[in-house]
């Protein structure tokens, strides 16, 4: 329904609320398109015959649309999807880390550590970057700090 007002509405109170709902929409689609697409092959015929489509691109396209490019809450949560997706899913559903996606998860990474230093889930999330992109001592150590600092 979200996605109806927002192709049919006309007037908007401001772009700032279009905006919001716009970034809502995407991520809800996003999201979609990500889960459908990893479903197994024989259940994902079942799927696609009840009308739900899942097409990885088009899954990728949407959250990165909504983490950096458009406003609020959404945006947030698609950076962490985006974000857990690269650095968890992708090495260990042996697809193996891309290096483009690996850049992405170290910028935002190092961007939201700026903002909030002592996060612990943007700490581990450094941790396991390190983890998968070799730097083992590294990896350890920020781990170690993830245990004994472990505020959010």
């Amino acid at each position: 329904e979200c996605k109806t007002i927002l192709r049919t509405r006309t007037v908007w109170e401001s772009e700032t609320s279009r905006q919001h709902i716009e970034a809502g929409v995407r991520l809800a689609s996003g999201l979609q398109h990500l889960l459908i697409s990893h479903i197994p092959p024989k259940l994902l015929k079942i799927v696609n015959f009840l009308g739900y489509k899942g097409v990885e691109s088009r899954a990728f396209q949407e959250l990165s649309r909504t983490a950096f490019e458009l406003p609020g809450i959404s945006s947030r949560i698609a950076q962490i999807v985006l974000l857990f997706y690269w650095i968890a899913g992708q090495p260990h559903g042996c697809l193996g880390p891309k290096e483009q996606s690996l850049a992405f998860s170290e910028q935002i990474i190092d961007k939201e550590l700026k903002r909030f230093p002592k996060s612990l889930l943007y700490r581990l999330a450094k941790a396991k970057l390190e983890q998968i992109s070799g730097r083992i001592d590294s990896a350890i150590h920020l781990f170690k700090d993830c245990l004994v600092n472990n505020t959010l």
